[in-house]
């Protein structure tokens, strides 16, 4: 279901219905891609990584979010629509796009212009929903748990790859947890960790686990495969049900991650993030 400004309400009350039954739910996102790097200094990769998250996240509008749902055997709705498309405003003239060759095929979009949803319209109406802030949702992602501190596990990372691959659902959390709280994303990576936690408090990490799948690893090398949030349900169906049972439990602390999390907390004490565009 494609769901504009005339729609919004209504298309937001039949999801927040399903959500009762069918809590499973995938996200993804489509936003205008990197626009700028932060100059630093960092303190380590991990500051680095979220600090490009959160220069992009400040500096682009979100111009497509979907929700995806299934129950927990992986069944969808038989009687209606089990995924929703919400397209907010955006001017390809004004606002800021990527300048990769992908995305030229955003660069005509009038419906947004003209019909697209106002983000604090879009924030009200999920916020009422009960599917964010809601510990029974169960949110299904791809790299959505490493707090940036670590390479996902899925396939070899390419010198040329785009942070916001390698980070894919970090950026669609991001991005939503911006128009949720209408404010910056925090300066730093952990207070942004701690919000993450509170509007989506049971998370999976399909990054983990996929390599749990024989037929799917094929796709282990094509991060764009995990982009899709219809994939990313099918995939964590495939799992073995050992895996699934406990997909959701928090992890322990990475001691090397809480070690870089106090460097990077020191590092933004006492240094300057500039911007750098390309």
């Amino acid at each position: 279901v494609s769901v504009w400004s005339d729609n919004l309400d209504e298309e937001m009350e039949r999801m927040a219905a399903l959500s009762e039954d069918y809590n499973y739910i995938a996200l993804d996102a489509q936003f205008p891609g990197l626009v700028a790097l932060p100059a630093g200094p960092f303190g380590n990769y991990a500051d680095y990584n979220y600090q490009t998250l959160r220069l992009n996240v400040e500096l682009t509008k979100v111009i497509q979010i979907g929700f995806s749902f299934m129950d927990e055997n992986g069944n969808r709705p038989d009687d209606g629509p089990s995924t929703w498309r919400f397209n907010f405003q955006f001017n390809p003239q004004e606002d800021l796009l990527s300048q990769d060759p992908i995305d030229t095929r955003r660069r005509s979009m009038p419906r947004n212009l003209y019909e697209g949803l106002d983000p604090s319209a879009f924030a009200e109406a999920l916020t009422g929903s009960g599917i964010v802030l809601n510990e029974e949702i169960h949110w299904i992602a791809y790299s959505a748990t490493t707090d940036f501190f670590k390479k996902s596990g899925v396939g070899p990372v390419s010198k040329q790859e785009a942070p916001w691959v390698t980070f894919a659902a970090m950026y669609d959390f991001g991005h939503l947890i911006k128009l949720l709280t209408e404010e910056s994303l925090p300066a730093q990576a952990p207070t942004f960790m701690e919000s993450l936690d509170m509007f989506f408090p049971t998370r999976c990490d399909l990054s983990k686990y996929v390599e749990s799948v024989p037929t799917l690893r094929k796709f282990t090398k094509q991060r764009t495969f995990f982009r899709k949030a219809h994939h990313l349900l099918t995939v964590f169906f495939h799992l073995p049900e050992s895996v699934r049972r406990t997909a959701f439990d928090p992890g322990e602390e990475d001691p090397e991650s809480e070690q870089q999390t106090e460097q990077t907390t020191a590092s933004e004490k006492s240094g300057h993030h500039g911007l750098a565009f390309q």
